[in-house]
Order: structure tokens, then C-alpha cells, then sequence
């Protein structure tokens, strides 16, 4: 895991939700790309971030994915490493040639993703931590709202201690 360590989005301590983009400060809804081989993983978070105010596409293939980078002009791409046509690697490889600007994250639920295909990418969100750590991780590289961690019940399913999250609280009770 500790090539991921790079990342200073992969690292950040985010808990809890964040808020809508307000669209005052956005000219247009934010586009985000969707690619995994997982249907039902695309259909829940093409839900969840329409939910969140974003425009959505999905796909399940990586050549699909490069021609809608192209086309539909995502300003956000989230893929998956391991797939079946092209892996992560290759497609932000492509991706890059066509839109060197556009924001790729890279989730996965792998560990051992290779340190050239984490180059390729702005910031990697392990699927298990895909509540707490997605939403921040867009609205960090989108330039959206500043996100701030907040207690939630979240933080069971997060690996940072609440002493870790607010060490002037760690001394106080035990009754949260």
C-alpha cells in the first residue's frame, strides 16, 4: 500500500458528506465520466453523484470511455484499474492524450497497482472508503467547495483513528 502514498488525496483524513457545488460559483452542471466492469457499481454511482448534482455517464468498456473523454468532455474521469479490455493504466494513458487537463481517480479496491499507472492519475480512492472519501476527492479537483472533515457515523467504515481525527478531543470521555 505504500505506493499510494504519494497521492495527497488518496491520504486525506475526509469524513462525512459534502455539500452540492453551488451552482452560482459553476457555470454549467459538472460532467463526470464513470468507467468499471462492475454494471451495478456504475447504476449506484451514476445514482449517487447525480444525487450530489452532477451530470453522469457510465461504461463498462475502456475504449468506450476514451471516445466519451473526447465527445462528451468530461471534467472528471472515474475509472477502475482491473478490467477486462483495457486496465486503468492504459486508459488514463489515453485519456491524457486527448484531455491532459481533465481530473482522473482512479478507484479500485487493489494494492498493488503499479507506481506508472498512479502517475497517470490525480487521486486514488480505495473502494472501500468509496462513502467518505469520493465526493471530497471531486470537489477537491474540480476546484469546488472547501471540504472539511466532520464527525459522522462514517467514521467506523474509515481506517483513521477519532484520535487521530481530533487528537484536542482524544483526552476528553468515552461517551461518543
Amino acid at each position: 500500500m505504500s505506493n499510494l502514498e504519494h497521492l495527497p488525496l488518496a491520504t486525506l483524513p475526509i469524513i462525512g458528506t459534502v455539500p452540492m457545488p453551488s451552482l452560482t460559483v459553476a457555470t454549467r452542471q459538472p460532467k463526470i465520466l464513470c468507467l468499471d466492469d462492475n454494471a451495478e457499481l456504475l447504476e449506484c454511482l451514476q445514482s449517487f453523484l447525480e444525487t450530489f448534482g452532477y451530470a453522469v455517464q457510465v461504461t463498462t468498456s475502456g475504449l468506450k470511455a476514451i471516445q466519451l473523454v473526447a465527445q462528451w468532455k468530461a471534467d472528471a474521469v472515474i475509472l477502475d484499474y482491473y478490467m477486462p479490455e483495457l486496465d486503468g493504466e492504459q486508459v488514463a494513458r489515453e485519456i491524457r492524450k486527448i484531455r491532459s487537463r481533465v481530473a482522473i481517480i482512479l478507484l479500485s479496491g487493489a494494492v498493488d497497482i503499479p507506481e506508472e499507472a498512479l502517475r497517470l492519475v490525480d487521486a486514488f480512492v480505495d473502494k472501500n472508503h468509496l462513502a467518505s472519501r469520493l465526493l471530497p476527492t471531486i470537489s477537491n479537483l474540480l476546484w469546488q467547495l472547501p471540504v472539511v472533515p466532520r464527525r459522522s457515523n462514517l467514521l467506523e467504515m474509515d481506517d483513521y483513528s477519532y484520535d487521530e481525527m481530533w487528537p484536542e478531543e482524544a483526552t476528553g470521555s468515552d461517551d461518543a
